[in-house]
This record gives C-alpha cells, structure tokens and sequence, in this order.
C-alpha cells in the first residue's frame, strides 16, 4: 500500500513538472515573438513589388473576363427566368378561367325544356 501512494505521488509530481515544462517553453516562444516584432517593418520591401509582376496582370486579365461573364451569363438567365415565369402565370390564367368555367357549368342548372331546345336547333 505505501508503495502505490508513492508511485501515485511520483505520477502526481512528473505531471506537474511536464505541465510547468509545457508552460516555461511556452513562455519562452512567446518572448521570441515579442523580441522579434519590431524588427518587422510595416512597409514592404521595394524591390518585389506584386503589381509589376506578370503573374498578377494575368490574374487581374482573368478574374475582369470571369466577371464579365458571369455577368452576362446570369443576365440570360433571368431572361430565361421571367420568361419561363410569364408562361407559368399564362397557365395559372388559363386553368382559373377552366375551374371557373367547369364550377359556374356545374352549379348552373338547366330546365329540361332548354335542353330539347338546343339539342333542335344543333
């Protein structure tokens, strides 16, 4: 029994000494950041500059003909999209007008005598 307690204290111990380990060489990492910040210049170096390079004049060409047509091509689409919308709302019109019809045909009663009158004159 008083060597478990031991090895549960030595556990215990070697625990708190690689979390204090983990902490001083965090601490240190930290230092030589800070140490380190104000050599950074906020201006960048003249020499390499991104707007004379070739590449980013070709990225520029690229991403102005992917604008241009993205922009017609979405325009086409909603060409597409309100003529496909007119012709639904022409078919909503139309199917309005047949309920209406069949509705007004099926509540209308008709006397006999009207109908030997029509089926006579056909």
């Amino acid at each position: 029994m008083f060597i478990r307690a031991v090895f549960v204290h030595i556990s215990d111990m070697l625990t708190f000494v690689s979390q204090i380990l983990m902490m001083v060489s965090l601490a240190a990492i930290l230092y030589r950041i800070a140490k380190t910040l104000p050599r950074i210049d906020e201006n960048p170096p003249k020499t390499l500059s991104l707007k004379e390079h070739w590449v980013t004049r070709r990225i520029e060409q690229i991403d102005t003909k992917i604008k241009i047509t993205s922009e017609k091509l979405l325009r086409r689409v909603e060409v597409l999209l309100l003529k496909w919308e007119n012709k639904v709302s022409k078919k909503v019109h139309k199917l309005k007008e047949e309920s209406a019809k069949t509705a007004s045909d099926i509540l209308k009663v008709e006397k006999p005598e009207e109908k030997k009158e029509e089926e006579k004159s056909s």
